[in-house]
């Protein structure tokens, strides 16, 4: 759930306890949480001024990397993990930006304490830690405050996230993607768990 948030991401300091994110984030369902827009429009502004040469250098490229990269959201564990390891991959805009994010993720791997180190075992766990972990919960956490706010119901929230999701999703990629080929997209959308709220 992600490039984009790794490369936001990895510009934070690590100086957590990467166990305690985890515990936290574990108890946060992130289908209701956060959408894949979300994680993509959060972190490009974030990207473009610390590292310009991530960036999409025109409008039509900046589209295609969103809809890569919600893509590489919706894939497969193996998907993923094929294109951060750098094998051939279906995407065109990612593998090039992958091999800057390598370098970030080397880097930041040698900060880490030896506890850390053993926790995401290499650069590659600390991209991953970072994708799945860290910077979704921020985002899950600042929604909730947000809805808690507003004060929406339980169903209130669900059905906010499903429609927001659903439809910004849908603006963006309804001539590239269909959502019928993703499966349990739809079904996704909302979340059940409300219980952290």
């Amino acid at each position: 759930m992600i490039i984009l948030a790794v490369l936001a991401a990895l510009v934070r300091s690590v100086g957590c306890n990467l166990m305690d994110d985890t515990e936290r984030y574990d108890a946060i369902d992130l289908a209701f949480a956060i959408g894949p827009h979300q994680l993509v429009d959060s972190t490009i502004n974030e990207l473009c001024s610390i590292y310009p040469s991530l960036y999409p250098s025109s409008e039509k490229d900046l589209i295609t990397f969103k809809k890569e990269f919600s893509e590489f959201i919706a894939d497969s564990q193996q998907m993923k993990e094929e294109v951060l390891m750098g094998s051939s991959s279906k995407y065109r805009v990612l593998p090039g930006r992958i091999t800057e994010l390598r370098k970030f993720a080397n880097e930041e791997f040698q900060k880490l304490s030896q506890e850390e180190k053993r926790f995401v075992q290499d650069s590659s766990g600390l991209i991953m830690y970072k994708m799945l972990i860290q910077l979704p919960l921020e985002i899950a956490t600042s929604q909730k405050k947000n809805f808690k706010k507003r004060k929406l119901s339980k169903d209130q929230i669900k059905q906010e996230i499903a429609d927001r999701e659903y439809t910004v999703f849908h603006s963006w990629f309804a001539n590239d993607v269909n959502l019928n080929d993703i499966p349990g997209w739809r079904d996704r959308l909302g979340g059940d768990n409300f219980d952290e709220l």
